[in-house]
C-alpha cells in the first residue's frame, strides 16, 4: 500500500518501508535504554560501595536526597 511519507509530503512511500524504519528506530532505542540501565545499576552499586567504605572509615559525606 502506498501513502504519503510522514517525513516529506511530496514523496509517496510504501507502508512496509515506513514500518521497517519505525521498527529499527524502536530497536535502537531499546538497546540504548538497556545499556543506560546497566550503566546506571553499575554506577549505583559503585556509589553504594564507596559510601560503605566511607562509613567504615568514619568519614562524613553529604547525603543525597534522590
Amino acid at each position: 500500500m502506498i501513502t504519503r511519507c510522514p517525513y516529506d509530503e511530496q514523496i509517496e512511500c510504501d507502508l512496509w518501508i515506513e514500518y521497517q524504519v519505525i521498527k529499527v528506530s524502536l530497536e535502537e532505542a531499546e538497546q540504548l535504554y538497556s545499556n543506560n540501565q546497566r550503566l546506571i545499576m553499575l554506577l549505583r552499586d559503585r556509589v553504594n560501595n564507596l559510601e560503605s567504605i566511607l562509613n567504615d572509615a568514619g568519614i562524613a559525606y553529604p547525603s543525597s536526597n534522590i
